[in-house]
């Protein structure tokens, strides 16, 4: 990570598990400084979108009786942790995580040996070492998403997995946005999926929150996008079952006739109409040869105004003091040397913006 605001204290990022597979990536991030801060105490973080009050748990807890208190096979990777990732209790400490969601294999139970071994190794770093929440950051249910907020998927893929007391028994622990595989199906289902399930909050397509660290510990500004509303789905890879392009299964341009104001949630998801004042006339706007570009053009821009907007405001405020770190999270990467590559769009767009706010 780069560009920490000047002054901030440092940003140490840990990977959390050694993972069975390389498309579930999980860090626990650590926010701290050197101030004095008391032991045991907690604060209440008001989220700047939702409105929703998150009480922040500062002591690290205690391994039940009965359980071992390390999950990992050997116990060496839990004598890194200790080693290496003190917990500090003047900290905002969370996971990122993405690509998490199962499998649509339902003899499998809906989910993989990896996304298991993932949220055991979770539960014990967020109890042992001190967890806030975690950011999960899209594809939150492979392939197709879910069709609503009572889709079995959810309890599957999620409730029955997410079982230690330390991420299940969180109010709003896991912090939402979409990855395109949601986009196959409903996300809208997946945010009303909040009002039922109280470690989920999935407020709106994109949106931003706040939390500080006790004991006048450090702030920070999280900001999640919507990155598959930005680019698109994929104009190359196809569905396994069907042979589809998969942008074909995404949301569709709608049509000019079709086209309506605001920046809108319903029917986010499979065949949606998604338009803006203006509209796109029925057309894709291309940035990358690899993704068919924004089905809704013009709320893409006002996704790309809203963060810029966002991100002026939280660096230069001073009433609230601006934010120690600002963080901002999506599904696709700015850069990457892995199978899809970077996203081009990203890179031309968000990079120059991550930069010029100093971004953590």
């Amino acid at each position: 990570m780069n560009g920490v605001l000047p002054g901030s204290p440092s940003l140490v990022g840990c990977l959390v598990a050694i993972l069975i597979t390389p498309i579930l990536a999980v860090l626990l991030i650590t926010a701290h400084s050197s101030r004095d801060a008391s032991p045991g105490s907690t604060t209440t973080a008001s989220r700047g979108a939702g409105g929703v009050a998150a009480q922040m748990r500062t002591a690290a807890g205690r391994t039940p009786p009965g359980e071992p208190r390390c999950p990992f096979a050997d116990g060496g990777g839990c004598a890194a942790f200790e080693r290496d990732l003190h917990w500090a209790p003047d900290a905002v400490s969370f996971f990122a995580m993405a690509d998490w969601g199962g499998s649509p294999d339902a003899s499998a139970g809906y989910a993989t040996t990896a996304e298991r071994g993932v949220a055991r190794h979770m539960g014990w770093a967020s109890q042992e070492l001190g967890g806030h929440f975690a950011l999960a950051l899209g594809d939150n249910f492979y392939d197709d998403g879910v069709a609503d907020a009572h889709d079995p998927r959810l309890a599957a893929t999620f409730e029955r997995v997410f079982t230690h007391p330390a991420l299940a028994h969180a109010p709003d622990f896991f912090r939402v946005v979409a990855g395109n595989h949601d986009y196959h199906g409903n996300v809208t289902g997946e945010q009303a999926y909040t009002r039922r399930r109280a470690n989920w909050f999935f407020p709106m397509d994109y949106y931003a929150f706040e939390e500080r660290a006790p004991g006048g510990g450090p702030s920070v500004l999280v900001v999640m996008l919507d990155t598959t509303a930005l680019v698109g789905c994929s104009a190359e890879d196809r569905d396994d079952k069907t042979g589809q392009i998969e942008s074909e299964l995404c949301p569709q341009p709608a049509p000019a006739s079709a086209a309506a104001g605001g920046r809108g949630q319903g029917g986010s998801g499979r065949g949606a109409a998604r338009g803006s004042a203006g509209g796109s006339g029925g057309r894709r706007v291309r940035g990358d040869a690899r993704y068919a570009g924004p089905w809704d053009p013009v709320g893409a821009e006002a996704q790309w105004q809203w963060l810029e907007e966002t991100l002026q405001q939280a660096t230069q405020r001073h009433v609230p003091p601006r934010p120690d770190y600002i963080v901002v999270a999506g599904h696709h990467p700015v850069f990457s040397t892995c199978w899809h590559g970077p996203t081009p769009e990203l890179e031309r767009r968000l990079a120059p913006l991550l930069e010029g706010y100093g971004v953590a």
